[in-house]
């Protein structure tokens, strides 16, 4: 305990004065580049030169002999080379501080240098910031060299770490959660920003391609450039470490291979580029269908027919790239894992998640289209007003039901063939348990709150608290979304009904009974353990060797304890 005590104290100090002197130094480094001519906009001034190195040198001052002090007393225990040392290097809590200050710093370098590369990018291209500044090239020149440094040197003291020796727990665990924290971020920000980026692009090749000073678009394009080269950049970095920790020989690459966190990375980048090539490409399905059911145009997106489908399908480029490879990725290492099941379980966790993504599209969009069904039939106000309304919803949510329903259908035909070739691993599969009872839950979310709003509705009109022409078309809607929602929950409910009847008779009874030798004279009353001759089963799981399970059985037993062997007759 005092040492923990220690510990936090020691890095929560280290960590606040490290920022106090990186404010301090980022000041400083401002004001020279400032001197030479780097200056940028002068309303971002807020004083003068002396007052800036005034307050920089007061941050220094205090900042720099307070942080040498605690980080100096950390370092003491590390140069040690004891146990103390030892276990210094293991803490979770020292991980925790070094993960923290590279993810933050990381961040800061990562915001400086978006600024920058825009400010260039507006330089070179002739334009002026429409957002009513021009940038700060000098503070994003001192911020990417201060928060860098600091990054680096941390950086630094955590492969001083790792090449001392194996680690293990929260000492591995936080700098691998920074680690797939900044790609997951970076990622999304860098393919977030190809959306605006084909916009901007499509809206100035509208205007006739020509870029202007007074022009948003141009900035918008430079903005997005930016911040794209950057997130790129970190992304790509930080991936690369990745992939080289996985191919690494020893107990890094063996930890990194064998850890849950890189599965659920995969994982969560397969359902996200999944998700986002759906909605990407129901857009673009969405203009053909508009111009199907309204040809006159009306209800086409601005831009026409050429913009509404060529950017959805640049935007889900490097979405589909992103699930595609970590696809790959995640079939790859569990194939290529000596662990006994691991390929199964990465098998099982690519086609259920793939499942997940169909079902949840195809679900939501068919439980709309159900409820538009009823309102048309109801002879709704809602249509009969303005028929293009109509067109548009219908438009927008058939795509997304036969794109989710067939990316679904594939999948669960591959999952229910797997099903009938061994239905005893299927049904004992902890992902197999963990997928069906998430889409049974969701069902059953859905319908209770879509039956809940159904009679609140009737409730309320029966008593005359709510009403109008919108009741039909809201107790339509809801009614679509219970049905279905009922029809998902029914179905994976039966499929986990079914696995249950599986799994009961998918054991075997190995053993029975335990035997022990007492000295000749012993009272058994006084002298058997509490657990002498009590009933025992031994059952293995499918795949699961029972000869193997009943030996591992009897060499955990003490001496003179016997495990009898329920399928052998007993010995005279």
């Amino acid at each position: 305990m005092m040492l923990t005590i220690r510990r936090l104290y020691l890095y929560a100090m280290s960590g606040v004065m490290l920022a106090v002197l990186a404010s301090g130094l980022r000041l400083l480094l401002t004001a020279l580049l400032d001197a030479l001519g780097l200056d940028g906009d002068p309303a971002l001034g807020g004083g003068s030169t002396r007052e800036t190195l005034s307050l920089a040198g007061a941050l220094v001052g205090v900042g720099l002999p307070v942080w040498a002090i605690h980080w100096w007393l950390v370092r003491r225990v590390m140069l040690g080379g004891d146990a103390d040392a030892e276990a210094e290097r293991a803490s979770p809590i020292r991980a925790a501080y070094l993960s923290f200050v590279l993810a933050v710093t990381l961040a800061f370098v990562a915001a400086a240098a978006i600024d920058l590369v825009r400010s260039l990018a507006q330089g070179l291209l002739d334009l002026r910031a429409m957002y009513g500044s021009a940038g700060d090239p000098a503070g994003s020149i001192a911020t990417i060299l201060v928060a860098g440094a600091a990054w680096s040197s941390h950086a630094w003291v955590r492969r001083d770490d790792l090449a001392a020796g194996p680690l293990r727990d929260g000492a591995i665990r936080w700098p691998r959660l920074y680690r797939y924290a900044a790609q997951l971020i970076t990622l999304v920000a860098m393919t977030s920003t190809v959306s605006g980026l084909a916009n901007a692009l499509a809206d100035r090749i509208a205007a006739g391609g020509k870029l202007s000073a007074d022009d948003y678009a141009g900035n918008d394009i430079s903005s997005s450039l930016a911040t794209m080269a950057v997130t790129g950049a970190i992304f790509l970095a930080h991936a690369v470490h990745a992939l080289r920790l996985v191919a690494q020989p020893g107990w890094r690459g063996d930890s990194e291979r064998a850890s849950h966190m890189r599965v659920g990375y995969l994982v969560i980048l397969i359902g996200a580029g999944l998700s986002a090539t759906i909605s990407n490409l129901g857009q673009a399905m969405q203009a053909l269908l508009l111009l199907l059911l309204d040809p006159a145009g009306s209800s086409l997106p601005p831009g026409g027919l050429a913009r509404a489908v060529i950017v959805p399908l640049v935007v889900l480029a490097p979405w589909l790239g992103a699930a595609l490879h970590a696809r790959y990725q995640l079939l790859g290492e569990a194939g290529r894992s000596p662990e006994p099941g691991r390929a199964a379980a990465g098998t099982r966790l690519d086609r259920f998640v793939r499942s997940l993504v169909g079902l949840g599209f195809g679900a939501l969009a068919m439980a709309w289209l159900v409820g538009i069904a009823l309102d048309v039939v109801a002879g709704s106000d809602r249509y009969a007003l303005d028929p293009r309304t109509r067109a548009f919803d219908l438009a927008s949510l058939l795509p997304n039901a036969v794109l989710g329903f067939a990316l679904w259908a594939v999948t669960w035909a591959r999952v229910t063939a797997g099903r009938v070739a061994s239905p005893e691993a299927e049904a004992s599969s902890g992902i197999r348990r963990a997928m069906l009872l998430t889409a049974l839950g969701a069902g059953l979310a859905a319908s209770v709150g879509s039956g809940a709003f159904i009679l609140y509705r009737l409730f309320g009109s029966a008593m005359g608290v709510v009403g109008g022409p919108g009741v039909a078309s809201d107790l339509a809607r809801a009614f679509g979304i219970f049905v279905v929602a009922v029809g998902v929950a029914l179905y994976h409910g039966l499929l986990v009904r079914d696995d249950v009847r599986a799994r009961a008779h998918a054991t075997t009874t190995v053993a029975a009974g335990i035997s022990v030798d007492l000295p000749s004279g012993a009272d058994p009353a006084t002298t058997a353990p509490s657990w002498a001759e009590r009933p025992l089963v031994l059952r293995t799981e499918p795949g699961v060797d029972p000869d193997t399970a009943l030996a591992a059985a009897r060499a955990a037993l003490p001496p003179g304890a016997h495990l009898a062997d329920a399928r052998q007759p007993p010995t005279q």
